[in-house]
């Protein structure tokens, strides 16, 4: 997957296989991965998740989520795709959806990050 240039804010994780960033990003897309079902997975009890989650990023499990999400949005615009396509392949409901949250995590609107970034 491309990095986000520096317009996005998504953040920089390093990815581990038994750790809740890499939990997310093994998952497939469109499935999602519930708190409950990755403090499951990970052998953890559900507060410890949110406590450790809180202490090692800052903000919750959802948000990381949604971060990762919008990261592989970034991804898929810069490599060409249409905004509705974007917005299925990486999990969005629908293209409103994908506009709506990218603009709030991101910064801008997805066609404001695609002309900053063919420059």
């Amino acid at each position: 997957m491309a990095e986000c240039t520096r317009t996005c804010r998504c953040f920089q994780h390093t990815i581990k296989p038994k750790s809740p960033v890499g939990i997310v990003h093994s998952r497939p897309r469109q499935e999602g991965t519930h708190p409950w079902r990755v403090a499951e997975l990970l052998d953890w009890s559900q507060r410890r998740f949110t406590r450790r989650m809180l202490q090692e990023f800052g903000y919750a499990y959802l948000t990381l989520a949604r971060i990762d999400r919008a990261k592989r949005a970034c991804a898929l615009l810069k490599e060409g795709s249409s905004l509705i396509d974007a917005a299925a392949i990486a999990g969005y409901a629908d293209q409103p959806h994908l506009s709506r949250e990218f603009q709030r995590l991101v910064g801008v609107s997805p066609g404001q990050f695609l002309s900053s970034s063919a420059q």
